[in-house]
């Protein structure tokens, strides 16, 4: 994803969070960053960026990091990256919240409604080929248990067929 939309955004560092609807869990996740590997902060989700922009369904600009009072901690985070302009997105298909895409700049006031129309067009397709992902591991891990069930069924049909012989 990074390297493609490289060409036609700016950005410094891409990042993604799942959002669990259920469980109200974020999995944060960077695609890209230029600073040293730093793992995202260890935060409850209602303290997260992230949860703002799944609960607002809407995308959120940050023009300049220094100057944002919520969500202090992430703002650190993203500081010490380097990053001094952010575009948030949400990830949302028809059927479920995904998650968030954020693209980071180190240069302030970077983002604008034309990057927000387009970036909005990519996080749809993101969230679609997250969810179409998961869809399909449940679907493979259904198919297994299945198999599973078919061949506890052909050993019990065998084992009947043979204390019958017996039995007869």
């Amino acid at each position: 994803l990074a390297r493609e939309l490289r060409p036609v955004v700016q950005f410094s560092f891409l990042g993604l969070a799942l959002y669990n609807e259920q469980t109200h869990a974020v999995e944060p996740h960077v695609l890209e960053a230029t600073g040293e590997p730093v793992p995202p902060p260890e935060l409850s989700a209602e303290e997260q960026l992230t949860y703002w922009v799944v609960q607002h369904q809407a995308p959120l600009l940050i023009p300049i990091v220094e100057n944002e009072t919520r969500f202090s901690q992430e703002m650190t985070y993203l500081r010490c990256q380097g990053i001094v302009s952010t575009c948030s997105l949400p990830l949302t298909t028809p059927r479920r919240r995904v998650g968030m895409l954020l693209a980071g700049s180190r240069e302030p006031h970077v983002y604008d409604a034309k990057d927000v129309a387009f970036l909005s067009l990519v996080a749809n397709q993101v969230a679609l080929a997250i969810e179409n992902a998961e869809s399909y591991e449940a679907l493979q891990h259904s198919l297994a248990l299945e198999r599973d069930r078919m061949r506890n069924v052909e050993a019990s049909d065998e084992l009947l067929r043979a204390l019958a012989t017996v039995l007869d």
